[in-house]
């Protein structure tokens, strides 16, 4: 990326939706002084995360703890090195958390403005980590099952990308058919609001996920990585989506 396509691309969708994050977000990058930015946000949060923006399907996200460091600054200066966004961390609903505490398991639910101007939730998805992943991509081994976007029941078993099914979770033996997510018309609400801020860009994945304060967005994916809404159903999407744009 070019240097100012680093800086203004996450800072601008930040700003852009910044009420529905409900946390503070913290780009760090070498072209970037926000040092003492850097220092109270330090202060506030004993442990935040760290993204990396050269990376993707998390990969290189990491919970960081200042306390491991001589000093903020030293943290600050060994972080911005190479681009990436400091968050708040986001304590999650029990009821999601059951499946892998160890991961901020999340609803990736895709949302296209129809021909029509309608937003459409578009094959939803429960993502959750495991193996004490602290990340719920599928891409890192997360486990994938497809949600009714009508009723927000779970409706089909786990599936990973490398082939494996699962009836319930390995490592907690939470059963995921049949599953209901809490709170789901409240992330229907919220998915339709946000398609709102910007009616021009007509299919976004939101990630959300649930604390118990309600909903917050985690990020917004302009790809969000199809593949992802067709491994549990086993069902392709295509026809379905042409239809709609």
């Amino acid at each position: 990326w070019p240097k100012m396509g680093i800086l203004k691309w996450p800072l601008t969708t930040y700003k852009t939706y910044r009420e529905f994050y409900k946390r503070r977000v913290l780009l760090l990058a070498q072209y970037h002084d926000n040092l003492d930015e850097f220092q109270a946000f330090v202060r506030d949060n004993p442990r935040f995360i760290y993204k990396p923006l050269s990376e993707s399907c998390g990969k290189g996200v990491r919970i960081i703890d200042p306390t491991e460091f001589s000093s903020p600054q030293e943290l600050y200066h060994s972080l911005r090195k190479n681009a990436g966004v400091a968050e708040e961390l986001i304590i999650q609903d029990e009821r999601l958390g059951q499946f892998h505490p160890s991961s901020v398991n999340t609803i990736r639910m895709p949302q296209v403005i129809n021909r029509a101007g309608e937003t459409v939730i578009f094959s939803p998805v429960l993502r959750v980590g495991q193996k004490n992943s602290i990340v719920d991509n599928a891409g890192a081994g997360g486990i994938l099952a497809n949600i009714d976007p009508n009723t927000g029941v779970v409706y089909t078993d786990g599936a990973d990308e490398f082939g494996n099914r699962y009836t319930r979770h390995p490592q907690t033996n939470v059963t995921f058919k049949g599953f209901v997510i809490p709170r789901w018309d409240e992330a229907v609400c919220l998915v339709k609001e946000l398609s709102r801020v910007l009616p021009t860009v007509r299919y976004i994945g939101w990630d959300l996920a649930l604390t118990r304060d309600g909903w917050v967005v985690v990020e917004g994916n302009v790809c969000a990585e199809f593949k992802v809404l067709q491994i549990a159903d086993k069902r392709g999407l295509r026809d379905s989506l042409c239809k709609m744009i």
